[in-house]
């Protein structure tokens, strides 16, 4: 009996090989992509088929194919791999009768698939990930925790990582809980499937586009198929789905009124949507299974009440692909490509992942010389044409924060150079958060490539500030924040700010940092990159379905709309004690005030008074983003203070400010 944890998964394999010759030693690398495909005809699976009948294209290109393997093969070479699988319960969307018919079927599956090569993990969500078992292949504990039995994940063997991690906060969504898991599978070698319980018709895709097509995005880069079974016996199909979420016309929708937030029309390049009721009949609200399942190369087991029998289909599938495999063009750190494979036999189907990226890292300058030559320059005085920065912190765990760092570059005049039609350059970045001791506690660097179609494009580009963000995570304490940045001859400097971030335990009522923007809208409004942000392993700002860009200068002008974002940390909405009845609970509200106080004479400018924040929709996550309206029409020029203060229907309450000019 073996019981790990999550560990890596390689979607991009590096093969190295080492030739020693007298003293010197050559070491060469080979990059292989490796895709799964499930290949079915009328009668059922295709299992005849060679390296010959199939064809594989990245990015539309055809590719030679340097591996193949078939999992019904006894000798095939993923047989010599275990198999990582798992249960997840959407608890959030099934009543107590679809969670309790889910985990009886659940428990046959288990008797069947669990096995030395064959490690089951399970996992609830209800509005947070509860980690209930790791990855195991004793059947015994795996049923008896399905069966209602205490939790064993804290139980690790062999000091491997605790899945457990993956709980942190609370995932928000859904969504935003299958992306966590499947970027925790990564590095788990081979094909990993993760079978989805959910009440299909109760997900509503449309009002989380971003996330479902981050979640696609995570699945596709560490090779997560995903399953999804429908409690309800309900869904429907949508329509032109080509594993990415469309959303239709006006289906997104902001918090119009004083305080709330909506679309700023000044920086939303598509316009802003107009307000529609909630179409509940919606065939594009109740397909999240199948957009989920068809986008990682799964499928969605649905209109049946015969769970046990779509689980054994399940269970089959894991020894009914092919295994093919490539060396991929050379492509940018960070990149990510399209897959799709074809097979050469008339009346078959394939199923594959649609996608993979390549590893980016977060030191792409270690050990460079650029690294050296950023780190020696001075600090650049405030003010003038020097860069400014903003690095507000949200809590991602106990202890644990993540820091959102945003800067306004001024750049001149740039040397680019012609390459495929477009006129390239490069920005190179370093960023240290120093302790007192000048110790480095975290660290970043990265080449952030620049392309213009033409003169005209780069000029309109060098009228505004460069606009750069990064993140990066940090324990509590208190830091020096340098970073710095080359673009080449007048373009480099160095900027710093102090940098800290309180403790917190996951029982205590907290405020995150405050970060203040100008450029706010739908999160899926394509001139706001959110989706970039996903794939770029990143967490953008959003509050109900509006993505907020964190300002790099807290400086606005007169005819600015900003915003305020934060993040509310609510103990009180962790998971909820099942031996409470509902209607006894108690019921909470959490609210914020926004003040602003003239920091010449300490004269209070604006008190918005209580203004309501939206809860999750469901129990178990802490974190309550929130984004307010910060109107600063009557405000004259100066400097000034922003005050957000946080409270409940318990008494608790947090505050945090941030110092903010206008011009």
């Amino acid at each position: 009996m073996r019981t790990i944890s999550l560990e890596l998964a390689l979607m991009i394999m590096a093969a190295a090989s080492v030739h020693s010759q007298g003293n010197n030693t050559i070491r060469s690398e080979t990059k292989i992509v490796l895709v799964d495909a499930v290949v079915t005809d009328k009668k059922g699976y295709v299992h005849d088929l060679t390296a010959k009948d199939f064809e594989v294209f990245e990015d539309d290109k055809k590719q030679a194919i340097t591996s193949f393997s078939s999992e019904t093969d006894p000798g095939g070479a993923s047989k010599a791999q275990t198999h990582y699988m798992m249960l997840l319960f959407d608890d959030s969307s099934m009543d107590n009768s679809e969670q309790r018919r889910a985990r009886d079927a659940a428990i046959g599956f288990v008797q069947a698939n669990a096995g030395p090569d064959r490690m089951i993990a399970i996992v609830n969500f209800h509005g947070a990930l509860q980690v209930v078992q790791n990855f195991t292949d004793d059947a015994v504990r795996l049923k008896t925790v399905l069966a209602g039995g205490a939790p064993f994940a804290p139980s690790i063997s062999g000091g491997a990582p605790d899945l457990t991690s993956t709980a942190s906060l609370g995932a928000g969504t859904l969504f935003l809980a299958v992306r966590s898991l499947a970027r925790n599978l990564a590095s788990a070698p081979g094909r990993k499937t993760l079978i989805l319980f959910s009440t299909d018709s109760r997900l509503r895709p449309q009002e989380h586009v971003a996330e479902i097509n981050a979640v696609l995005d995570a699945c596709n880069r560490a090779n997560v198929a995903i399953y999804g079974i429908d409690t309800s016996g309900f869904v429907a199909s949508p329509t032109g789905f080509d594993g990415r979420v469309g959303v239709p016309p006006g289906s997104l929708r902001g918090n119009p009124g004083f305080g709330g937030l909506d679309c700023n029309p000044r920086f939303t390049p598509t316009g802003c949507p107009q307000s529609s009721a909630d179409a509940d009949s919606s065939g594009n609200q109740q397909a999240g299974l199948r957009m989920l399942s068809a986008g990682s190369g799964g499928f969605v087991i649905n209109n049946t009440n015969d769970l046990a029998g779509g689980l054994e289909r399940i269970g089959k599938e894991q020894s009914e692909y092919y295994l093919l495999g490539y060396t991929p063009p050379d492509s940018p750190e960070g990149s990510c490509h399209r897959l799709r494979v074809k097979v050469d036999r008339g009346g078959t189907a394939v199923r594959a992942r649609a996608g993979y990226c390549n590893e980016r890292s977060n030191n792409a300058l270690a050990g460079s010389s650029i690294e050296k030559e950023l780190e020696s320059l001075p600090i650049s005085p405030p003010g003038g044409r020097n860069a400014t920065l903003e690095a507000p912190f949200f809590y991602t765990s106990a202890n644990f924060a993540r820091i959102n760092l945003a800067m306004e570059i001024p750049l001149r005049k740039l040397k680019t150079e012609k390459e495929h039609s477009k006129m390239r350059t490069t920005v190179h970045v370093l960023g240290i958060a120093h302790r007192p001791d000048g110790s480095a506690a975290a660290r970043f660097s990265e080449n952030v490539g620049l392309a213009f179609d033409d003169e005209k494009r780069l000029a309109a580009f060098l009228a505004a500030p460069f606009h750069y963000e990064n993140q990066f995570e940090i324990v509590p304490g208190s830091y020096t924040l340098d970073v710095a940045y080359d673009a080449g001859d007048e373009n480099r400097g160095k900027v710093e700010t102090p940098l800290t971030v309180d403790p917190y335990q996951a029982e205590q009522f907290a405020l995150s940092g405050l970060a203040l923007s100008r450029q706010y809208g739908p999160a899926s409004d394509p001139g706001l990159h959110t989706d970039a942000m996903w794939t770029a392993d990143r967490t953008p700002l959003i509050s109900q379905g509006m993505r907020v860009v964190p300002s790099g200068s807290n400086r606005f002008a007169k005819s600015d709309a900003p915003a305020v974002y934060a993040e509310i940390y609510e103990p009180l909405l962790g998971a909820p004690d099942p031996k409470v009845a509902p209607d006894a609970r108690v019921a909470l509200a959490v609210g914020v005030r926004i003040r602003v106080i003239d920091l010449k004479n300490g004269e209070q400018k604006l008190d918005t008074g209580l203004l309501s924040v939206t809860l999750p929709a469901t129990p178990g996550g802490r974190a309550i983003p929130t984004a307010k309206r910060v109107p600063i029409e009557s405000l004259g020029p100066g400097s000034y203070r922003i005050e957000v203060e946080a409270s409940d229907t318990a008494g608790k309450s947090a505050r945090r400010t941030a110092d903010f000019e206008i011009e």
